[in-house]
């Protein structure tokens, strides 16, 4: 008998896949909106949407790995959003930063005064405290 087996991560592959399959013959995708319905498009915006980009990690966390560098991880995120800074040319990133302390995000709180949105991208384990800067 042979047995299939699926590696976690191809798994999680073939669900975004599926996921992005789904949502594109969603009604909520603006592809398939009604014919007269508002068009929603960054490119109607007549400013730049001020996004806070904040990488949470905690160091030598278990998950991903304990030798994860955290600051090599961020600048490898930060380099994939050049590549694709056409996709973000309506985006403005302010602030950015790594947040590894309760302190640190506490310390955040003025600088996301003004921003439009949180992109908090989750680099490891143990980052709950972190989380909600209102302490």
């Amino acid at each position: 008998m042979t047995v299939n087996r699926i590696e976690r991560r191809d798994f999680l592959k073939l669900a975004a896949a599926g996921s992005a399959i789904c949502l594109g013959a969603s009604p909520f995708c603006p592809s398939r909106a009604a014919a007269g319905s508002p068009i929603v498009s960054p490119g109607c915006r007549k400013s730049k949407v001020k996004v806070a980009r904040i990488y949470l990690g905690k160091p030598k966390a278990h998950w991903p790995k304990p030798t994860l560098e955290l600051k090599e991880e961020a600048a490898r995120y930060d380099s994939e959003f050049a590549r694709l800074g056409k996709a973000f040319a309506d985006v403005e990133f302010v602030p950015t930063a790594l947040v590894t302390t309760v302190e640190e995000a506490r310390a955040l709180r003025e600088a996301l005064q003004g921003v439009d949105g949180v992109l908090a991208i989750h680099l490891s384990m143990g980052i709950m405290d972190l989380l909600p800067i209102e302490r």
